[in-house]
């Protein structure tokens, strides 16, 4: 057992975004101490690295809707709304628009300049590549079926088929992530540490009195069990998956489930690591005309194709290594609800649902739903197009958890991922540019 000699003032466990941006703001402070513990163990592609996920996705840097951040105050949050939480979002990235010509060709007449990120550390950008008939194509089709871009996404009230910003640093056109954007610039810092390669087990809990407090985190490393405290707070920040599972670990969830697995219960909450939401996927796949550019040759892994990218971004930043997988976007709504027999039916549905579930957010969740598809002008899914060959079958990491394990469940033959080799190209080029 290892005991840090000095406790610092603020205990952060989680290095993803989340939780190295509340670094870099703590430490502002010089007379403030500040330690982050970040390491994962997990199946399902979960960013176990620093800058979490936003160093692994799509790079598809997609804003959220007002009416969703609203319903998390609604669910018991208070101080959780839009017009509390839009100013940071704001803070968080900088959006630098292209060019003139391919402002029109991505048609990005929609961004309002009062509500545009223009000093935050996350760097979002939009591909300069005219060439590309596709993104034009998407935004005229979603516009000649009724579904023009509505507003500026990050307006929180937008609706309609747009062009979406990547997480891609415009100067370098490599990824933009928590880590590069949080963590870099400060790592230098005497009053930040941050331990890599933790596996944090719980979280330390004082219940000695009426109010539970949480003192700090034991973690294993290097073979080895440690513990650290905190002279003020600890800050939990490790992901939809690893929150709920470190509070049950520490004593905080079900009691008769803890029981099962040997864990002493601190607070009896059995709605700790349930009613896991999920998104679901599906898809069409289109022959494209001859001559038309996707990137099946380089899901291929064809030598000349990956070739000919290294070359384009070696020599001036440019090719499809320097461009986000997806950016022709749509938020829409299911337009079946939005006649007088869809609302009918829709308004039936979700009484359903609060008669047959007795959970006690069951009304609140019911109603978020109800408003959401209920309205015309929310976006209750998103589409987006990507020019590649996909596959929709629900197989691959994580599957388990959304596909239905039914005999009769058709599922589609095995193919093999493109992830792997796409984190190698980035591997790659990330060296190049910095040797």
């Amino acid at each position: 057992m290892v005991v840090p000699a000095e406790e610092p003032d603020f205990l952060i466990i989680g290095g993803g975004t989340a939780g190295l941006c509340i670094a870099a703001r703590l430490s502002e402070d010089s007379n403030t101490k500040v330690e982050g513990l970040k390491g994962k163990r997990i199946h399902i592609p979960h960013g176990r690295v620093l800058g979490g996920s936003s160093a692994i996705n799509g790079e598809a840097f997609v804003a959220i809707s007002k009416i969703g951040v609203d319903a998390w105050g609604k669910l018991g949050n208070p101080g959780w709304n839009w017009e509390a939480l839009a100013p940071y979002y704001r803070k968080s990235h900088t959006l630098t628009l292209p060019s003139k010509a391919a402002s029109e060709h991505l048609g990005l007449n929609y961004i309002d300049e009062k509500i545009r990120g223009v000093d935050g550390p996350i760097q979002a950008s939009f591909p300069e590549d005219l060439n590309d008939p596709l993104p034009n194509a998407w935004i005229t089709a979603l516009k000649n079926l009724g579904y023009p871009m509505s507003g500026d996404p990050f307006s929180g009230l937008a609706y309609g088929g747009y062009t979406n910003t990547t997480s891609i640093d415009p100067k370098t056109r490599q990824r933009s992530y928590s880590a590069q954007a949080y963590w870099e610039p400060i790592q230098k810092r005497s009053n930040l540490k941050v331990v890599t390669g933790a596996l944090v087990e719980k979280i330390l809990l004082d219940a000695s009195s009426p109010q539970v407090v949480a003192q700090g985190a034991q973690y294993f490393k290097d073979g080895t069990t440690h513990t650290i405290k905190a002279r003020k707070e600890v800050l939990l920040c490790t992901g939809a998956f690893h929150t709920p599972k470190l509070l049950e670990l520490s004593g905080i969830g079900g009691a008769s489930l803890l029981k099962t697995h040997g864990i002493p219960s601190v607070i009896d909450n059995p709605n700790v690591g349930e009613n896991l939401q999920d998104q679901i996927m599906t898809g069409f796949s289109f022959e494209v005309k001859d001559g038309l550019k996707t990137k099946d040759d380089l899901s291929r892994e064809d030598s000349a194709a990956v070739t000919a990218a290294m070359e384009s971004f070696s020599k001036n930043q440019s090719g499809p290594f320097t461009v986000g997988g997806v950016f022709s976007y749509a938020f829409l709504p299911i337009v079946d609800f939005t006649t007088p027999d869809g609302k009918k039916e829709l308004d039936q549905v979700i009484e359903k649902s609060i008669y047959e579930d007795k959970h006690p957010l069951q009304q609140p969740h019911a109603s978020f739903i109800h408003d959401l598809l209920a309205n015309p002008q929310e976006g209750s899914g998103g589409l987006f197009t990507y020019p590649a060959q996909g596959n929709f079958g629900g197989e691959g990491s994580g599957a388990e958890l959304v596909h239905g394990m039914t005999p009769d469940s058709t599922l589609s033959p095995k193919f093999r991922t493109v992830r792997n080799f796409y984190a190698r190209v980035e591997r790659e080029l990330v060296t190049r540019s910095k040797g």
